[in-house]
């Protein structure tokens, strides 16, 4: 099966990486930037997971010719999705799977390119960073949890199967629940070190940082509710207890809160040091989507939006980072 990835960021490489365990896959990185081109044709892709180094070869490409692929999976920033698949989808059978890697929640962009029928979404339960060009190394071990629109297929269990690898690749039938899950906690975690510069560990040290980030989540379960969309735990965490206003909702914080800021207390943003070189963030698709999910089905999500609108801001300019802007978000619907 000839697979197609678009990117060789830190979630395309290290794909790229996984899949090549596999057998009888054959991939090609369609990639832009030449020096990650030349490094990769050069001394191949190398990936540095928790127990295990990887090193393989690959095809790299910066432009597709007539060649057809089996499928491709799509890991560029979400606002490039819609566009980089739409200029491959030439290149990709009219029966073929189209997958987004992509962060936050990118359902429509992708329905609108390819329908129902070959969309399928990914939502990714491991972190990987870039130690060089081509070379890759994962901070968090996780596999990823695959499907598309409705139940699960023949054909979307035959495709899990040939994609077999060292990847744990699970399905499900409730993606957009699976999507929202992993971006309800990134829209906490990612957004307000944006906005603050803080380290988790810093965030809920504080009892301004602990506000919103409860206040963000108990939105996202509002606007869920609202939508008929069922969100499954991420990981251990529960988000219907965790935004219980019950006693057990209460104790039930009081053991995540220290939990998540001794686990990733010295996490920082991987978007802010990327904004910082002049990337755009992909608030959009996470605090955004609660937004315009939560408009189309009448909840307003006045703190998300106000995330929103410090992120845009801080995009503009990087002298707008404050610990003091969680004070200020802490405050917002009081009134």
């Amino acid at each position: 099966m000839k697979v197609l990835i678009i990117g060789a960021g830190a979630i395309g490489g290290s794909l790229a990486c996984y899949l090549s365990t596999a057998k009888d896959l054959e991939i090609t990185i369609l990639e832009k930037n030449q020096e990650v081109v030349s490094a990769i044709k050069e001394h191949g892709i190398f990936l540095r997971d928790v127990d295990k180094t990887y090193q393989k070869k690959v095809n790299v490409v910066s432009e597709l010719g007539d060649e057809i692929y089996d499928c491709c999976f799509s890991a560029t920033r979400a606002y490039h999705m819609k566009s980089a698949v739409s200029g491959v989808l030439k290149n990709i059978s009219p029966d073929g799977f189209v997958v987004s890697m992509n962060n936050g929640v990118c359902i429509e962009p992708l329905l609108e390119v390819v329908g129902e029928d070959r969309a399928l979404w990914c939502s990714i339960n491991f972190g990987a960073g870039i130690e060089d060009k081509g070379k890759y190394f994962i901070k968090i071990h996780g596999g990823v949890v695959m499907g598309g629109r409705g139940k699960i297929s023949d054909k979307l269990r035959e495709f899990k199967d040939r994609l077999a690898c060292d990847l744990d690749i699970t399905l499900t039938d409730n993606v957009v629940g699976a999507l929202y899950s992993k971006m309800l906690i990134n829209s906490c975690i990612t957004s307000t070190a944006i906005v603050s510069g803080l380290t988790l560990g810093d965030i809920l040290s504080r009892k301004s940082g602990k506000k919103v980030f409860l206040n963000i989540i108990r939105e996202g379960v509002e606007v869920a509710k609202r939508a008929g969309i069922t969100i499954p735990n991420y990981g251990s965490l529960n988000y219907y207890t965790f935004t219980s206003k019950s006693p057990i909702g209460f104790i039930y914080r009081a053991v995540v809160f220290p939990y998540l800021r001794k686990k990733y207390g010295k996490r920082t943003s991987a978007t802010l040091e990327a904004m910082k070189k002049g990337v755009k963030s992909e608030i959009d698709y996470f605090n955004g989507y609660v937004v315009r999910l939560g408009e189309s089905c009448g909840v307003l999500a006045k703190v998300n939006k106000a995330v929103v609108d410090c992120v845009k801001e801080v995009e503009e300019d990087m002298s707008k980072i404050s610990a003091d802007r969680l004070s200020a978000l802490a405050c917002v619907g009081k009134n």
